[in-house]
């Protein structure tokens, strides 16, 4: 574990990276990361980095009153609760009858593999060992696509209730 300073901070607090690279998983977690990726790049309001994010402003025509909204979660990867985290993920995976029928494996399997993953995320500090049980590693490839799918569903159900039309 290492730290990396958060220097638009007060205090330049150090965000915690796990060291993944190397770990039993790694190799299990990058390789369930590129077969469920699929799922949640086909969003159409996904935004892969700053540069999405400008091209997608320039395009869009704001009026007199109109407000932008961004939902961003503090620490995700490593606050998000697990059994979220696997809901999510069952739910994509389940919601995605093209997806499934292109799929080699079957959910049981994709969520046995997933679990496996979230269950098996131990890490060394100071020569002790410690298991984390809440989130995910900020340094495994599987976090990036759990999260996103949590934030999808999440989105998801706010522009279902939201009182007003959006444009998105």
């Amino acid at each position: 574990m290492y730290g990396r300073p958060k220097v638009h901070k007060e205090g330049v607090p150090l965000k915690p990276i796990i060291v993944f690279r190397g770990s039993p998983t790694c190799n299990l977690a990058k390789a369930l990361a590129k077969q469920l990726r699929p799922l949640v790049e086909k969003s159409e309001r996904m935004l892969k980095n700053s540069t999405g994010f400008v091209s997608r402003l320039r395009g869009l025509s704001l009026e007199e009153g109109d407000i932008l909204v961004s939902f961003g979660v503090k620490s995700m990867f490593t606050s998000l609760p697990q059994d979220l985290l696997k809901q999510a993920a069952l739910s994509k995976i389940e919601g995605s009858e093209e997806f499934l029928d292109n799929e080699k494996l079957s959910t049981e399997e994709l969520m046995s593999l997933v679990n496996l993953c979230l269950d098996s995320m131990f890490f060394k500090f100071r020569d002790k060992f410690y298991h984390q049980r809440i989130g995910t590693f900020m340094g495994s490839p599987i976090s990036v696509i759990l999260a996103e799918m949590v934030m999808q569903e999440f989105e998801e159900e706010m522009l279902v209730a939201a009182p007003v039309t959006l444009k998105t």
